[in-house]
């Protein structure tokens, strides 16, 4: 064994080499360890408290868009109405994203279980979103003379409703007598005032029909005083956003 200087050296290198592993294999690990858990720890506390001001913040907005609701409802601005009544409906749903946020979602990200939550936080939503509307015509809005309405599609951001129609033999012919031949089922795109649809919509799709006709995109059209509805071809297939997704997937 060595003595001596030599000894104490010895001595002094292997504790500076212990301390060095000891530091790099146990103490750095359990820092960040120990930073992880806070932040994780942090992240959850903030969410939760955050989801809990957003929940108070869309009752009192909700309180407040119900009162313009009914207030214009009284006075028959019946389209300010509607969109007063569309702004209520936000507010739940943010409220409810908020209150699955608190009980479910802050608690899967602090425990690591995001895989778990991930169907119901995205692709759930999106299948919600991408649902088709009823199929067929609520009674307010009416029927389309000339076509009978077999399913639906879902709406897009522009706030009509898209029903996928057949139609009839007086259709068909006028249809024929215009060079059109391939119109056995069609798109029928409605704003409906009764609906909830506001004047603004109507006039903004109203004045895109020109350039959708020159197009040849457009088969039929008609505007009444509370209603607006247009008539496309019927192609089949996944929407344009599911198809976008999956590109760039």
């Amino acid at each position: 064994m060595f003595s001596g200087p030599v000894g104490i050296i010895l001595g002094v290198v292997l504790a500076v080499a212990l301390g060095v592993v000891l530091v790099v294999f146990l103490l750095v690990p359990m820092a960040k360890g120990i930073a992880w858990l806070a932040k994780q720890l942090f992240r959850f506390v903030t969410g939760e408290v955050g989801d809990a001001f957003r929940i108070l913040g869309a009752i009192i907005t909700a309180i407040f868009f119900a009162f313009l609701c009914v207030g214009n409802l009284i006075i028959g601005r019946w389209s300010a109405s509607a969109h007063y009544g569309r702004g209520v409906s936000g507010e739940f749903k943010t409220m409810g994203s908020a209150l699955y946020r608190i009980a479910i979602g802050h608690p899967a990200r602090l425990f690591c279980l995001t895989s778990l939550t991930e169907g119901i936080e995205n692709r759930l939503p999106q299948m919600m979103a991408e649902a088709p509307t009823s199929d067929t015509p609520s009674r307010r809005t009416g029927q389309f003379e000339g076509y009978k309405i077999v399913g639906s599609i879902a709406a897009g951001g522009s706030g009509g409703k898209l029903f996928v129609a057949e139609p009839d033999d007086v259709k068909l012919a006028a249809f024929a007598r215009q060079g059109i031949h391939d119109a056995g089922q069609v798109v029928i795109k409605s704003f409906s005032l009764k609906d909830g649809s506001s004047l603004p919509q109507i006039v903004r799709e109203s004045r895109s029909l020109d350039a959708a006709k020159k197009l040849g995109l457009i088969l039929d059209h008609e505007l009444t005083s509370d209603r607006f509805y247009y008539v496309m071809r019927y192609v089949p297939g996944q929407p344009l956003s599911q198809v976008t997704k999956q590109l760039h997937a």
